[in-house]
């Protein structure tokens, strides 16, 4: 198996046949072309363009002593896909990445076509199964939600529904003459919205953080007050609420 990003040629070799004179030349002219190597296939064409394939008959072996031949690749690759996705609100992006494994089947049908690579096919095929799959908005905001927990809300159940249409190891056919078995899929969020969702991540613990840093002050007000009188109590609230240097020499001078 090879890997490739997102495409390979289908044409591995091609040439063309001679024609040769008499019986025994033009059986001679076909026995030398060289067998062809694993994952490959080579498909005959007459002198006409008439596609023969790869098994031929006597009688056309002998008919057609010219024409030219394709080898085309059959074996097994593995591609990996991008496909984008936004929302019909705008809330959220997401980049979909799909792993498949492609593999001709019908080779005599890729030299019929004059097919030279599988993007577009195999582009094609997945971009239809994730449209269908996908609704506008994949998610409501439940009230309470925050806006980060509902970005990872829709991310999952946009995951969950594109594995639903392309579930990993299930297989489909392309025009009859191309194999594609999904190996993974992920869905992460696009740039801006990963942006937004760390913003968003950032915003809060800042304000957590800071209610934090308030209650506390508070509990340190309420438990100085009961304890001490009241000018002094307001004194040192002031303090803890804004500790400057002079909120600060306050309290001492109070305490002294």
């Amino acid at each position: 198996m090879t890997e490739h990003q997102e495409d390979y040629s289908l044409v591995v070799d091609q040439g063309v046949l001679e024609r040769s004179s008499g019986i025994l030349g033009r059986f001679q002219r076909r026995e030398a072309l060289a067998p062809v190597g694993p994952g490959t296939e080579r498909i005959l064409i007459d002198a006409n363009g008439r596609v023969l394939g790869s098994r031929t008959t006597a009688g056309e072996r002998y008919w057609n002593g010219s024409g030219r031949w394709v080898t085309v690749d059959t074996a097994e690759h593995e591609l990996r896909f991008s496909l984008a996705h936004r929302e019909a609100d705008g809330l959220a992006g997401y980049d979909i990445t799909v792993t498949v494994l492609t593999r001709v089947i019908d080779a005599t049908e890729v030299v019929q076509r004059g097919t030279r690579g599988v993007r577009g096919h195999v582009m094609a095929a997945l971009t239809a199964r994730v449209s269908e799959a996908l609704p506008p908005t994949s998610y409501k905001v439940i009230s309470g939600d925050s806006h980060a927990a509902a970005l990872d809300a829709r991310r999952s159940q946009t995951e969950t529904a594109v594995r639903a249409a392309l579930t990993p190891g299930s297989a489909f056919t392309v025009d009859s003459w191309l194999s594609i078995q999904v190996v993974e899929v992920r869905v992460a969020l696009d740039e801006n919205t990963a942006r937004h969702h760390t913003d968003l991540i950032g915003q809060r613990n800042e304000k957590e953080l800071a209610t934090a840093a308030i209650e506390v002050r508070k509990t340190w007000a309420r438990h100085l007050g009961e304890q001490l009188d009241s000018p002094l109590g307001r004194a040192v609230e002031v303090a803890a609420a804004d500790p400057t240097p002079g909120n600060l020499r306050d309290v001492v001078s109070r305490l002294d």
